[in-house]
């Protein structure tokens, strides 16, 4: 069998991800409702039948405290999935899905409350009144501040600060403090770099921030899902002219750097249904096609990479890996039905 269908995609994925110590799930194109659904529906599967309980997804990593407290507590929140929230609540705290954002901190140009907001969710943890205070009249300034260079000077002081009160901070907090000033200096650098640079610079610390949550949630003894950008979920390198989000995929970062199946990559993509059925661009590709006649009478399907190109030509093959490295290990295909008009060849 090379598609999946219904209760039987989620039973082949779940089979393939046995040995894996991540899953990147890389939806294409960004934010579609349907993708959105289905992602949400695979992750309490996971949860249910595995130890795969953190879901992170791509964020500003400005939220990450607020989605972790709220799934932890099963509260609801616009930022977590409600079919998670409601599956949450039906579960002991210690079987929740723990939810969490990854990305640079893009906040503290367009945003800046949230550091506002999330610097004080980290100072409820600080012992001494005098550097509770010192940083809290720094944090004030951010909302109403514009202008780069002033935030940085204001990030720079909150730096200082801190270090200087290094013995009254306990270690995981200093740790994150730390990291949190770093990243929102590398968040307003981005801005005055050219593309390429931008986004070598964003690969880097998008790969940083999964690294700190690995790091944070530990404790949690729970594998992670990340719910990213089809880009980021790439496990070949690619060539720099054909990947445009830093020069190493984060997958494929992880997955060179762990042991063995330390990575299963799942590429997820809508097919636009019209009421009468038909797809939303024409169609060539011999995968999208069978694809395409499997989805009439279900509303996923998934295809294991490597079982369908077993079968298939040369060209199909190298559609779908780089350098000998599949780019995902299985597709699936989501059905949104739409109202345009389109046709397939």
């Amino acid at each position: 069998m090379i598609f999946y269908t219904n209760r039987e995609l989620y039973q082949k994925i779940l089979s393939s991800v046995e040995h894996s110590q991540m899953i990147f799930i890389g939806e294409n194109p960004h934010r579609n409702r349907s993708i959105h659904t289905v992602v949400a529906e695979l992750m309490i599967e996971l949860a249910k039948q595995t130890d795969f309980q953190i879901y992170a997804t791509e964020m500003v990593y400005s939220l990450y405290p607020f989605m972790e407290e709220s799934s932890r507590h099963a509260r609801e929140s616009r930022m977590i999935p409600a079919q998670i929230t409601n599956y949450n609540k039906s579960m002991e705290s210690h079987k929740r899905i723990i939810c969490t954002a990854l990305d640079m901190a893009h906040d503290v140009r367009h945003s800046p409350h949230l550091v506002m907001e999330f610097m004080e969710n980290l100072m409820d943890g600080l012992t001494d009144s005098s550097l509770r205070q010192a940083l809290s009249e720094i944090c004030r300034l951010f909302p109403g501040n514009e202008d780069a260079e002033d935030k940085e000077i204001l990030i720079c002081r909150m730096k200082e600060i801190t270090e200087q009160y290094r013995g009254s901070i306990e270690d995981d907090t200093f740790r994150e403090l730390s990291f949190y000033y770093e990243l929102l200096l590398a968040s307003l650098e981005i801005g005055g770099l050219n593309f390429q640079s931008q986004d070598d610079q964003r690969n880097r610390w998008f790969i940083r921030t999964i690294e700190n949550a690995l790091e944070r949630l530990k404790q949690d003894r729970a594998r992670m899902v990340c719910h990213v950008g089809a880009p980021h979920a790439y496990k070949s390198y690619l060539n720099e002219d054909d990947y445009y989000v830093g020069k190493i995929p984060e997958a494929a970062y992880f997955d060179r750097k762990g042991g063995e199946n330390p990575v299963f990559s799942l590429q997820i993509r809508p097919f636009f249904w019209t009421n009468r059925g038909d797809y939303s661009t024409t169609l060539t590709d011999p995968l999208e096609i069978l694809a395409f006649q499997e989805l009439k009478d279900s509303d996923a399907v998934y295809v294991d990479l490597r079982e369908y190109c077993e079968k298939a030509d040369e060209n199909t093959r190298k559609k779908y890996s780089l350098n000998g490295q599949f780019q995902f290990d299985g597709i699936l295909f989501v059905k949104e039905i739409c109202n345009h008009e389109y046709q397939i060849n």
